[in-house]
């Protein structure tokens, strides 16, 4: 997470509670030319390569100022991303956008970290700890979501590692922060959680509290977790996630932070959890589904959805599909965002008809659906 600029919308909020302090208290950001050697590590260099910069920009992140490490690349200063990931994707996006970099149900069951001793031996390293561990309480409390946090106190055991970054045991990409840089956090790989995260023993800013390091912990978690920044990118490049807001000011995935606020994880961020996490139940949500009369110049039939219940989950998709009396689909499908609760969808059917098939399914794995079937429409 980066330190707070002052050309974003939501700093005016920032600066009317916290007064002038806010700019003369922190510092510039610091500037790296392209023939200089990044401070990360001296093995490091910007990246020219536009096919690359290309295949970067395609998974949903800015391509300016991306650091090459053996092999990883760093993107938006403070996420980091293997190459190997990079060269296989096929352009899903995710936070609150879709993307196949998530991690795989099954594995965000039971995510196991260590807190490594570099955080204790930090300034304030006991604030850093239990910043740590209300962050991942937190993620790991939203309801109908199996994301699952849980800490371990063995390294050997953890799937991942919290350093100090001045700790010679972090990984290149992790160590030596630059100076307006809170935390780095790595990407998922491979279906698994993103394994090192780093914090930053200089803070970036003298107005940082005890809720801004849980806000700044819960950011980069969600950066493990597969999260993108919420304010990066654009509705025409971007596949959002249904019922969340890309450019959400309050979203906890926001780049920037002064370190004097909090920042929540809120309901976009919850319904993006459920989304691509989701701890499915038996409960189909309850409807109201009735028809229009058939219009026999036209042709055509209404079909009027109504969530009346959602039963606690979010689901990212609503499929429709007319039926026959054995309960065979025929005709073209509708297939949308799901209604939130209380909202209703209206959409028009080619020729006439009297029961359909409506499906309601997650993001993450389309094999986790579920599925009823009314009649007498």
């Amino acid at each position: 997470m980066k330190r707070s600029k002052i050309n974003y919308v939501v700093i005016v909020l920032l600066i009317s509670a916290f007064g002038t302090c806010f700019i003369s208290c922190t510092k510039e950001d610091e500037v790296f030319s392209e023939e200089s050697n990044s401070v990360e590590d001296q093995t490091s260099y910007l990246l020219k390569d536009q096919g690359v910069k290309d295949a970067i920009e395609c998974m949903g992140f800015q391509s300016k100022n991306v650091w090459v490490f053996a092999n990883h690349y760093v993107v938006e200063d403070d996420i980091v991303v293997t190459k190997e990931t990079v060269a296989a994707n096929d352009c899903g996006k995710q936070t609150a956008v879709a993307s196949n970099l998530t991690i795989t149900i099954g594995n965000s069951a039971n995510i196991s970290y260590f807190i490594h001793p570099s955080v204790v031996a930090m300034n304030n390293g006991a604030n850093w700890e239990t910043a740590i561990r209300t962050a991942a309480a937190d993620w790991t409390g939203i309801a109908n979501s199996t994301i699952n946090l849980q800490e371990v106190f063995n390294e050997n055991a953890a799937e991942l590692i919290i350093y100090g970054d001045n700790s010679a045991a972090a990984p290149a990409t992790h160590r030596n922060l630059p100076a307006n840089v809170w935390a780095r956090a790595s990407f998922p790989a491979n279906g698994n959680v993103g394994n090192v995260m780093s914090i930053n023993d200089v803070p970036p800013s003298n107005a940082l509290t005890q809720n801004g390091r849980i806000s700044i912990l819960r950011h980069e978690l969600g950066h493990c977790l597969g999260f993108h920044h919420s304010h990066i990118g654009d509705s025409s490049t971007t596949t959002i996630l249904c019922n969340t807001n890309l450019n959400d000011p309050t979203s906890v995935m926001i780049a920037s932070f002064n370190g004097a606020g909090t920042l929540n994880i809120n309901a976009n961020d919850q319904r993006a959890a459920r989304a691509l996490y989701p701890a499915f139940g038996n409960q189909f949500p309850t409807l109201s589904v009735t028809s229009g009369n058939y219009d026999r110049r036209r042709g055509t039939k209404g079909i009027h959805v109504t969530m009346t219940n959602d039963n606690g989950m979010d689901w990212h998709r609503i499929q429709i599909q007319r039926v026959d009396s054995n309960g065979t689909p025929y005709g073209n499908s509708i297939e949308q965002c799901a209604p939130l609760q209380g909202q209703a969808l209206h959409r028009q059917f080619t020729s006439n008809f009297s029961r359909v098939r409506i499906t309601f399914i997650n993001h993450g794995e389309d094999a986790m659906s579920i599925t009823t079937i009314y009649n007498n429409l």
